[in-house]
């Protein structure tokens, strides 16, 4: 049903985001589809859009470098269907995060709240995103 969709949808976006804390990235990889050729992740602070997955494991990778420690939470989160296998799901996202490194932002946390959006896929196994 619509509303088993969303719950599921939402829950989904809950665990993705939780996976933040300790920077686990690579367990983020299983809420993606795997058989997308070009998925695409959008992050607010990279100048364009990264596409594929070698561009999105290697903005992963390096993130593990350069932040310290990340904590997320996600709220209002709101379900949007575009067919039977295709969903939107619009969320609030706030993150702290403390940067690695030698630099002058070493050990500064900088935090902001920001709208993200999921577009997901229902594939045999559960949704998966496949932009982000």
């Amino acid at each position: 049903s619509a509303d088993d969709d969303r719950a599921a949808i939402e829950h989904l976006v809950r665990e993705y985001i939780a996976l933040s804390a300790g920077l686990r990235f690579a367990e983020k990889r299983a809420y993606w589809d795997d058989a997308e050729v070009s998925p695409v992740l959008a992050p607010e602070e990279a100048s364009s859009p990264l596409v594929g997955w070698e561009a999105i494991e290697r903005y992963w990778s390096g993130s593990r470098e350069t932040i310290a420690d990340l904590r997320t939470e996600c709220f209002d989160v709101h379900v949007n269907p575009l067919g039977p296998d295709l969903a939107l799901a619009i969320f609030r996202q706030h993150w702290t995060a403390t940067m690695a490194g030698r630099g002058y932002l070493a050990g500064v946390p900088l935090a902001a709240t920001v709208r993200a959006t999921f577009a997901l896929r229902r594939k045999a196994d559960g949704w998966r995103i496949f932009a982000s």
